[in-house]
């Protein structure tokens, strides 16, 4: 970073010597043209102090800087910053010119940035040397050379022993820290590989006054510079190899709203795929009806034929993942005696929305859903029931079903069941559940997330009743294909189940710099042959935590006098605080008998009876110790009876009656 600063006052220094004669002027050459072909990542920045002002004058900027990690980076920005405000009127003439920066490798494992300054006629300033030597002095060491009749000059500082190279033509000042940079950019200006190809063109045309800083990735190049990142990173990106070039536009507000908008450019070969994953959708969620408003995560898949869907996501990944997966279909149809694309994937319309949500009574662990919406929920329905008949026909898998609160719960003892069909984009639920709410057919890993839902959809507690929601949505374009949305605060709290105990230490330090957007989103499109895609996260430190506001149920009842006949309120109360010491009990299988949970310890926990998947007979809850701790009894879910609560001694402390 050092040298960088010391490298943009040589910079400075020139434009002060012919300020006012040469630099209001402009070349029609393309900053672009002198950028080598073996650039992996472009910066452009057509007002850098603008750039500079709002982001790092901004309030999440000044948040972020406090990190460890930043703190470094952050006391050479104020350095530099001390800089641009001591000499606000030059450095306003400087900051309107565009500015270009690229990474290039210079060995197997060494990168070097090159920097292009548009300075229009100071470019045809002859002795440049001599104004730097005058105003350096002896500190500085300054020569020259020529390299096909271009010439290089070359700054050693003394005292540092570092070198900077610089050259000035077609309007334009280039300089690097590496010669080869500055040599490879005057070969680049006859070549023009770069600014040429029309792969990077029509991203780059797109993105023009798209961001206050724009940033190009050139996909090809990528594959070595990901060598220095860890195994996972390095898979994923390359996995991008059919995209040629990204560009990627980063703004700012005041009211601290980050936006990210950019275009990639692919292969011809991957086209037709990117057309049929990518085909036009609507961002409103048909869905949102029946997903909480507890919610961490979700992702919107738009499709208009669920069947073209899934079979191009399958091809995307690669042939030989889409051979596996057509001969999965095959063994499952002859199996069991059904038509996938008929019984399964017809009544699918439009989206499929992936949920996870704030972990509630199941503890520590995430709540993971998949919500599809259907044409018709009386053809979703019949077309489910047909292929569990054909499946209970067929094999020896089980298929059992419980009633929970007037909607059926099926579970499909069949693991991997979800992933022969829609490969790894539901490998999370290896033994599903079904549900069907109106229509929309509902599945997970777990019976109790099911209910929640269920319960949250009786209850209202529900996306299209959320102001918060609604109001992020309208940030974004109405056509897109997919979105994911976050509430960061919420996933934080997920997070611990996804990250090895190294990383998920890192992230509680650092709980804060995670946590202080509240929302964020991302959608993606087609725009003509391009890939479209759109970021936007709201900055709002002071909420540590976020959730959506409920009424405590003694609140409600203090603002309502109409309670039930004969009943006080305050009758109504204590009734409500007895629901409460009733302890939850989650239960995993729907055709258990019984369950039995264990201490820590090793001893007995809970012990509960089962009927349909229901709390249905006699409960007890012990004590660390072993001592009896509650016993009372469930009617299908309901406590009913006496129940006695026991100290760690084995005195008697309350009976609530049901």
């Amino acid at each position: 970073m050092k040298k960088v600063l010391i490298g943009f006052t040589l910079i400075l220094t020139l434009f002060v010597a012919a300020i006012l004669l040469y630099l209001r002027s402009s070349s029609g050459f393309r900053s672009v043209y002198l950028v080598p072909s073996n650039a992996v990542l472009l910066v452009e920045s057509r007002d850098p102090l603008m750039a500079w002002d709002n982001l790092v004058h901004s309030a999440a900027w000044e948040h972020l800087s406090t990190n460890n990690l930043l703190q470094e980076i952050n006391e050479e920005i104020v350095s530099f910053d001390s800089l641009v405000n001591s000499s606000k009127f030059i450095m306003r003439l400087v900051g309107q010119k565009p500015v270009l920066i690229s990474q290039h490798p210079i060995s197997n494992s060494k990168y070097e940035m090159l920097y292009v300054v548009e300075v229009g006629k100071l470019a045809k300033y002859k002795k440049p040397e001599k104004i730097l030597r005058s105003v350096f002095g002896k500190n500085y060491e300054i020569t020259s050379r020529n390299y096909k009749h271009i010439k290089i000059i070359e700054i050693l500082d003394l005292d540092e022993g570092v070198y900077y190279f610089m050259s000035l033509l077609h309007g334009k000042l280039i300089f690097s820290f590496e010669p080869k940079l500055v040599e490879a950019s005057i070969d680049a200006s006859e070549e023009m590989i770069v600014g040429r190809s029309r792969k990077f063109l029509d991203v780059y045309s797109k993105m023009s006054n798209t961001g206050l800083v724009n940033i190009y990735i050139n996909h090809q190049n990528l594959g070595p510079y990901l060598n220095s990142f860890s195994t996972e990173v390095k898979r994923d990106f390359t996995r991008m190899k059919h995209i040629y070039f990204s560009g990627i536009g980063f703004n700012i507000d005041e009211e601290g709203l980050i936006s990210v908008e950019g275009y990639s450019s692919f292969s011809d070969s991957s086209a037709a795929i990117y057309h049929d994953l990518l085909r036009g959708g609507k961002l409103e969620l048909e869905t949102a009806e029946v997903i909480p408003q507890r919610i961490a995560s979700l992702a919107k898949i738009n499709f208009k034929n669920a069947n073209t869907y899934f079979h191009s996501s399958m091809k995307a990944i690669g042939a030989r993942e889409y051979n596996e997966y057509l001969e999965n279909l095959a063994k499952i149809e002859k199996k069991f005696k059904i038509n996938l694309e008929e019984n399964f994937f017809s009544w699918m319309d439009k989206e499929m929305v992936l949920v996870q949500t704030q972990p509630s009574n199941l503890g520590r662990n995430n709540e993971f859903a998949a919500v599809l919406h259907a044409k018709d929920s009386s053809d979703a329905a019949r077309s489910l029931q047909f292929m569990w008949r054909q499946i209970r026909k067929n094999s020896p898998v089980k298929i059992k079903s419980v009633d929970y609160r007037g909607y059926s719960i099926d579970y499909v003892a069949f693991p991997g069941f979800l992933k022969l069909l829609f490969g790894k984009l539901l490998d999370k639920i290896e033994k599903p559940y079904f549900t069907q709410i109106g229509m929309n057919v509902i599945i997970s890993n777990h019976p109790q997330t099911i209910k929640n839902l269920i319960d949250d959809y009786l209850s209202a507690n529900t996306l299209s009743n959320s102001i918060d929601y609604y109001n992020f949505n309208k940030l974004f374009s109405n056509k897109t294909s997919m979105f994911t949305y976050f509430e960061p605060p919420v996933l934080y709290h997920n997070m611990k189940a996804f990250l090895s105990p190294e990383s998920w230490s890192n992230l509680k330090k650092n709980k804060k710099y995670f946590t202080c957007f509240n929302q964020a989103g991302i959608s993606a499109d087609l725009s003509g042959e391009l890939l479209h895609f759109t970021l936007k996260a709201k900055y709002q430190p002071e909420l540590e935590e976020w959730g959506r506001q409920y009424f405590n149920s003694t609140e409600i009842f203090s603002l309502f006098a109409n309670q039930e006949p004969g009943r006080t309120i305050q009758q109504e109360v204590e009734e409500e605080s007895k629901t409460d010491t009733i302890p939850v009990i989650i239960i995993h299988e729907l055709d258990a008998k019984k369950q039995q949970t264990y201490h820590a310890n090793g001893l007995v926990n809970q012990v509960v009876e089962l009927k349909k998947g229901l709390k249905h007979g006699t409960f007890k809850a012990y004590h660390p110790n072993g001592q009896l701790y509650i016993k009372g009894d469930f009617s299908m879910d309901e406590p009913v009876g006496k129940w006695k609560y026991y100290s760690e001694d084995g005195e008697l402390m309350k009976v609530d009656k049901y």
